[in-house]
C-alpha cells in the first residue's frame, strides 16, 4: 500500500512540474523552449507558452533581444540559466501592437 501510494505521489508530483507557461499582452511566465542566435545580432526566444496573446508581433515565431537593449548581456545570461536549470522565468516584452516583441527584462 505504501509503495503505491508513494508511485501516485511522483507521478503527480512529475505531471504538476510539466505544465506549460502562460502569456498575457505584455508578458510570458513559464520555462524556455529554445533560444538561438543569428549573424543579425538577434537572440531569438521561444518559452514553452501559448505567445498568442501577446499584443505584438513575433519574430520567425520567438521574442527577440537585440544588442541594443543596454542590459542585453545580463539578460541573455539568466535566460540562459533559465535554459539550463528547467526554471521559470518571466520575459516582459514590448506591448505595441504592430512592432516587434523584443525582451525588455527578465526575472529569474
Amino acid at each position: 500500500m505504501k509503495k503505491i501510494t508513494l508511485i501516485t505521489l511522483m507521478m503527480l508530483g512529475a505531471s504538476y512540474g510539466a505544465s506549460a507557461g502562460v502569456c498575457s499582452d505584455r508578458l510570458c511566465n513559464g520555462q524556455i523552449d529554445s533560444i538561438h542566435v543569428n549573424q543579425n545580432a538577434k537572440i531569438y526566444v521561444t518559452p514553452d507558452s501559448d505567445m498568442t496573446p501577446l499584443n505584438c508581433d513575433l519574430d520567425n515565431g520567438a521574442l527577440v533581444l537585440r544588442k541594443s537593449n543596454i542590459m542585453h548581456s545580463e539578460i541573455y545570461s539568466m535566460l540562459l540559466t533559465a535554459k539550463a536549470t528547467k526554471k521559470d522565468v518571466r520575459v516582459r516584452v514590448n506591448h505595441l501592437e504592430g512592432e516587434l516583441c523584443e525582451i525588455l527584462y527578465v526575472v529569474l
